[in-house]
C-alpha cells in the first residue's frame, strides 16, 4: 500500500511527461490558492468591512506570508537534503525542523512587512538564491554536476538540478525587478475604490417634471363693457 501511494504521489507509474504534468498541476494549484487569497483581501478592503479591517488585514498578511514562504522554504529543503550528511543521526528530523523554523520565520517577517509586493519580492529573491544553491550543493557533496550526471545517464538528478537552476534564475530576476508599491499610491487606490463605492451607494435622483401654475384667463367681453 505504501509503495502504491509513493508511486501515485511522485508520478513514478508513468513517463517524464506524467511527472511534468504533475509539476504543472502543482503550480496551478499554488496559483489558485494565492489568487483566491488576493481576491479575498481586495474584497475586504471595501467600506462594508470597515469594522473588521484590522483583523482582516492580519489574516491576509498571515495567509499570503505562509503561502509565499513555502517557495523559498522548499528550495532550502532541497539544499539541506544535499548538504546534510547521510549518516547523521535524526537527519530527516533535523531537516524538517529547520524547514519549519524558516517557514514560520518568513511568515512572521511577512506580517511585519505589511506590504504584499515586498512579501512577494523577498520570497522570489530568497527562492532564487536557494534554488541556485541546489545544483551547487549537489555538485560539491556528490561530485555530480549537471554535465556529469547527464553523461552518466542519471536523468533524475540532471533534470532536478536543471529545473532548480532555471527556477532560481527566474525567481532571482523577479525578486530584483519587482518594485514595492509606495504608500501614497496605495492610499490613492483605496481612495478611488471607496469613491466608486460611495457613487454606487448614492441614491438615484428621480426626475420629477415641474408643473406649470395655471395663468388667469382674461374675459375680453367683460373688459370691453
Amino acid at each position: 500500500m505504501v509503495e502504491f501511494v509513493h508511486q501515485i504521489h511522485f508520478g513514478n507509474y508513468g513517463s517524464y511527461l506524467v511527472k511534468i504534468a504533475y509539476f504543472l498541476a502543482a503550480l496551478l494549484t499554488c496559483f489558485m490558492i494565492i489568487s483566491g487569497l488576493m481576491i479575498w483581501i481586495k474584497v475586504r478592503e471595501k467600506k462594508a468591512y470597515e469594522k473588521d479591517k484590522k483583523v482582516n488585514q492580519r489574516i491576509g498578511r498571515f495567509s499570503i506570508g505562509a503561502c509565499l514562504g513555502l517557495f523559498p522554504g522548499l528550495a532550502l529543503l532541497f539544499v539541506l537534503t544535499k548538504l546534510m550528511p547521510t549518516g547523521l543521526t535524526d537527519r530527516f528530523t533535523i531537516i524538517t525542523y529547520l524547514f519549519g523554523v524558516f517557514w514560520l520565520a518568513y511568515t512572521a517577517y511577512a506580517m511585519y512587512l505589511k506590504d504584499y509586493t515586498k512579501m512577494t519580492k523577498h520570497a522570489f529573491f530568497l527562492a532564487g538564491v536557494f534554488g541556485l544553491m541546489v545544483p551547487i550543493a549537489n555538485g560539491l557533496q556528490t561530485g555530480l554536476w549537471p554535465w556529469k550526471s547527464w553523461a552518466e545517464g542519471l536523468a533524475d538528478t540532471f533534470f532536478i538540478d536543471v529545473a532548480w537552476l532555471c527556477i532560481g534564475l527566474i525567481s532571482l530576476y523577479l525578486g530584483i525587478i519587482l518594485k514595492p508599491k509606495r504608500l501614497h499610491d496605495h492610499q490613492i487606490e483605496i481612495g478611488e475604490t471607496q469613491g466608486k463605492e460611495k457613487a454606487r451607494e448614492k441614491p438615484k435622483q428621480v426626475f420629477k417634471p415641474k408643473l406649470r401654475t395655471p395663468q388667469p384667463v382674461l374675459n375680453i367681453k367683460s373688459a370691453d363693457k
